[in-house]
């Protein structure tokens, strides 16, 4: 399953008006998936040992790119 088919059936089972939180989920969940790619989870690992070897990145900011990377590896598991 692609990140197309996973927008597509999110679309095709969207909830009526008055689900508003869940429809606000849902639309964060295409978000997130459409911007999720392959191969995002290496280039990530790799941006957070560069990082950590030139810069001193804030923890909020490496836990950020940590779960992005969490998240693109569980999307690529899908595939």
């Amino acid at each position: 399953m692609d990140a197309e088919e996973v927008i597509r059936i999110i679309k095709s089972n969207y909830p009526p008006e008055n689900y508003t939180m869940l429809r606000e989920a849902l639309d964060s969940a295409i978000l997130i998936v459409g911007t999720i790619r392959a191969g995002d989870a290496d280039a990530i690992s790799e941006i957070l040992s560069l990082l950590e070897e030139i810069a001193d990145i804030s923890k909020e900011d490496r836990e950020l790119l940590t779960r992005y990377r969490d998240m693109a590896q569980a999307m690529e598991e899908i595939r």
